[in-house]
């Protein structure tokens, strides 16, 4: 999965080590801030593809709720740290891309939840539809595996 890349380069760069300057600093400070949000969304993630309607509709639509709130959790955790850190010059655009990118990923978990929380699990064809939603999370994932990239060239 595309999260796992993200962990796999994170632990490369920890390996080699990242000198003294300031842009080497934010560097390895948001790779490790961007990695470990991707280390607890993949759980999430999990749960959303091991959810099964079928069998307990209330329990799974429940399970989904939670997981679509520590999400929106995560998503402003690290939005925070990330805010945190000091931006060299020559990491702003980045840093203003990474900020955009966890201030939309929040919104959509948020959105995802309050809309899961007033589903209607009886109509099949509306679940159906929130579970087609939930891929826009996805996409949301590969823009962040984007974001690594950008990153790791810094």
């Amino acid at each position: 999965m595309a999260l796992c890349a993200v962990v796999a380069a994170l632990l490369a760069l920890n390996s080699l080590g990242c000198g003294g300057s300031s842009l080497a600093v934010y560097k390895e400070k948001a790779l490790e801030i961007h990695g470990g949000t991707a280390d607890r969304l993949s759980s999430i993630f999990e749960v959303f593809s091991e959810t099964d309607f079928g069998e307990d509709p209330e329990g799974s639509m429940a399970l989904l709720e939670s997981a679509l709130g520590e999400g929106k959790d995560v998503a402003s955790d690290s939005y925070a740290e990330l805010k945190a850190l000091q931006v060299p010059s020559e990491a702003e655009s980045v840093q203003a891309e990474l900020l955009d990118f966890y201030g939309r990923l929040e919104e959509r978990f948020g959105e995802l939840e309050r809309e899961a929380a007033s589903l209607d699990i009886e109509d099949l064809t509306a679940v159906m539809d929130f579970v087609e939603n939930l891929q826009t999370l996805q996409d949301l994932g590969d823009e962040g595996m984007e974001l690594t990239e950008e990153l790791e060239r810094l």
